[in-house]
């Protein structure tokens, strides 16, 4: 052997010491399993809808109701449009809440961020304040505990998207099951190309969510366009 011969195996030798040293101490986080990752350039498309009294019925079809029960939330409007005065009051005397939440901001959409006051905690069970006996407003205790962003950032910035993504969402959030939500299972999701999303199966299994979802986008709609209006609390 010659001493050409020795460096070459020396050299090789330092290498593969300095290679395996290298792939030991490496940090490589391993992939994350779970649920379908939030796309994070997703736009909200309700994001800037009007709210208006012309544009009930259209809203309601874009959050994702059928034309029979937008009509249903659509006439419940219209039972509250009775009270439109003392409802005007009642959002200018109670501002300081009512404006972080119907009032367009960097937060959640009115759409979800209403649930904070119009929606209350009984017996361990979350209960719509309609519009139509509500007399006054207040931040809800359960709310700041909730995942209504996780919620919100599940269904409406995930890469797919559903049509009916927003009655899903916070149907999800009065049954009191957001993780159910957040993490895809049935009837949020679930079973082979997420065929488990179903917003006929979340009725069928909870029959009272639908009348509970009317009375909240009915009242969240009628709130968010007195705020909104000219000379309102928004304005």
């Amino acid at each position: 052997m010659t001493w050409r011969f020795f460096a070459i195996l020396t050299t090789l030798s330092v290498a593969l010491v300095v290679n395996g040293w290298l792939l030991a101490t490496e940090d490589v986080e391993p992939p994350k399993a779970g649920a379908e990752v939030v796309n994070a350039t997703a736009q909200d498309p309700l994001r800037m809808i009007a709210y208006m009294p012309s544009t009930r019925l259209e809203n309601f079809l874009a959050f994702g109701f059928s034309e029979d029960l937008a009509e249903v939330a659509f006439a419940q409007t219209r039972r509250m449009d009775d009270r439109k005065g003392f409802l005007e009051e009642m959002v200018r005397r109670d501002r300081e809440v009512l404006s972080p939440v119907l009032c367009p901001s960097g937060s959640l959409p009115q759409r979800y961020a209403a649930l904070k006051v119009l929606v209350q905690e009984e017996n361990g069970k979350l209960v719509v304040i309609s519009g139509t006996t509500m007399t006054y407003a207040e931040a809800q205790e359960w709310y700041a505990g909730s995942s209504v962003r996780e919620v919100y950032e599940a269904v409406e910035l995930s890469s797919t998207r559903k049509a009916d993504a927003t009655v899903m969402g916070v149907g999800g959030v009065l049954l009191q099951r957001d993780s159910d939500v957040i993490e895809g299972r049935a009837p949020w999701g679930g079973g082979m190309m997420n065929v488990g999303w179903s917003f006929g199966d979340m009725v069928e299994r909870w029959p009272s969510v639908t009348g509970d979802l009317i009375a909240y986008f009915a009242t969240m709609h009628v709130l968010t366009e007195i705020a909104n209006a000219q000379g309102g609390i928004c304005d």
